[in-house]
């Protein structure tokens, strides 16, 4: 297996290799080609921080995928969202009108109450923006994992955030992603707020 930087020719890949990982995200629903587009804009600023894991024997098949941004300099759903406004209208329209679950739970978390977070690491909270960077999304093909692939990904990430001057690296995982939950966990990262549906991680970059 080889870690090495996503380029802009492997989004349609890494866009199925997401969809087949998180079958049940609403990500997932606005399919492939807006999905190749909205980590298009994720690439373009920050493409250091976009990796991707080939297997060589798979003919450098992409079989898993890290990618993130810096705090202070996160622009990346507002572009997309201005680029793509008509396509994301007619795919909400259609998964509203056929019922997509998903959807209409999104529909409904958009006039909920924010989020109540209980805060247990005030000083990670409270840290400037300049100092984090944000490990939005890691994945692995279930065919592969248990192969230290999701470890190789994580650390070459944390390494080049550190490289880039950040000291701090947070993520957030759904409360019920035990796996997820344990490896960030092994990964040395600990818990500085949680919710009911969420919890956040942090780790310092040494």
């Amino acid at each position: 297996m080889k870690v090495i930087t996503a380029q802009p020719h492997n989004l349609p890949e890494i866009a199925r290799v997401h969809m087949m990982c998180f079958p049940d995200s609403f990500s997932s629903q606005i399919g492939e080609k807006l999905l190749t587009k909205f980590y298009l804009e994720y690439i373009k600023i920050n493409p250091d921080l976009f990796l991707i894991a080939t297997d060589e024997i798979r003919h450098n098949k992409i079989v898993g995928f890290c990618m993130g941004y810096v705090l202070d300099n996160h622009q990346f759903n507002k572009k997309f969202l201005i680029h793509n406004f008509g396509a994301l209208s007619i795919r909400s329209i259609y998964l509203c009108a056929t019922g997509n679950k998903l959807m209409l739970q999104k529909i409904k978390n958009a006039f909920a109450k924010n989020e109540e977070y209980e805060v247990l690491d005030p000083n990670i909270k409270n840290m400037s923006d300049k100092c984090k960077g944000d490990l939005l999304s890691i994945c692995v093909l279930d065919s592969v994992k248990g192969k230290g692939i999701a470890q190789q990904l994580i650390s070459e990430f944390e390494r080049r955030l550190n490289a880039q001057g950040k000291t701090i690296c947070i993520l957030s995982a759904k409360a019920t992603n035990d796996r997820g939950n344990r490896f960030y966990e092994k990964c040395g990262y600990h818990i500085y707020k949680k919710s009911c549906d969420s919890i956040c991680y942090a780790k310092e970059l040494l």
